[in-house]
């Protein structure tokens, strides 16, 4: 189980970056634009920084990804359950929250941390 709470937080985090950097790819359809690859891109290196923070300070990482993921779910609550996005918003703000939880109770778990 120690395992399990080491892995989890580090495990979300990486999938979290990857499913931000799936949408670099957005960038290359004629449609969209270059300005929205590069919006995703600066996201996704963002989240990046945190992972690595969250890796060698659990405490710190785990509070900035619950700061991260209370935007989209606040959001979320405010534009209601009418909102087609009202899901999608809410899968974005919760694993972002779970991920710093479980970085949080790894932090904490370890002494002088």
């Amino acid at each position: 189980m120690k395992k399990l709470i080491y892995l989890l937080p580090r495990i979300l985090s990486i999938i979290i970056i990857g499913f931000l950097a799936l949408f670099i790819l957005e960038g290359f359809d004629p449609s969209f634009g270059w300005q929205s690859g590069l919006a995703h891109a600066v996201l996704a290196l963002v989240v990046l920084v945190v992972t690595i923070i969250a890796w060698k300070w659990p405490k710190a990482g785990g509070w900035i990804f619950v700061a991260v993921g209370i935007a989209p779910l606040w959001e979320a609550i405010k534009s209601g359950s009418s909102s087609p996005a009202y899901l999608g918003q809410l899968l974005i703000g919760i694993v972002p929250i779970l991920t710093g939880v479980l970085f949080l109770i790894d932090g904490f778990k370890k002494p002088n941390h």
